[in-house]
């Protein structure tokens, strides 16, 4: 599936892409965001080879699905879903470049992972865990149409601290 708008493609995730995931994947805001980055070339290959495993599956039986938000030939950030249950919810989970930050690709890349999402999995829930820190990426979420239903305390251990997120959530 491949998704074009004026600005950016979502395509599906490729080998080549794994260089720039992981240089952009070692910038410090996306490192705090996330449980777990590649630290190296060798795992940026070897997650990328997973999603892209995963993107081969019929998808019925996908428990995910990633997509690239690609300028210009070049993987600039990634969007997706994880936890798939076909015929009823998933989760999302996305993160852009800090060069592309600001310029509202996020929120169009959002909206169509959103219509993609119910269309092909026929679901009935979408939902993304945001660290309550992580005030830009909320408003991402509010602008896309989700809705804020929560805050899961001490969710997370990471790095000798506990993470609140924020539970965001559109339902058809």
């Amino acid at each position: 599936m491949i998704m074009k708008t004026k600005r950016f493609t979502l395509r599906p995730v490729r080998l080549e892409d794994a260089e720039n995931i992981c240089k952009y994947q070692q910038e410090s805001e996306i490192k705090k965001n996330f449980m777990c980055v590649p630290k190296n070339m060798r795992e940026a290959r070897k997650d990328v080879k997973a999603k892209i495993k995963d993107n081969n599956l019929d998808k019925t039986k996908r428990k995910s699905y990633n997509f690239v938000i690609d300028i210009n030939g070049k993987a600039i950030g990634e969007i997706g879903l994880h936890d798939i249950i076909y015929g009823h919810k998933a989760t999302s989970n996305s993160w852009i470049a800090k060069p592309f930050r600001g310029k509202n690709i996020a929120t169009e890349a959002r909206r169509l992972l959103v219509k993609y999402a119910f269309k092909t999995y026929n679901l009935k829930r979408l939902e993304a865990n945001v660290r309550t820190f992580n005030k830009a990426s909320a408003r991402v979420l509010e602008k896309a149409g989700y809705k804020l239903e929560g805050i899961l305390r001490k969710n997370k251990y990471k790095n000798g601290k506990y993470l609140d997120d924020m539970v965001w959530a559109i339902v058809k």
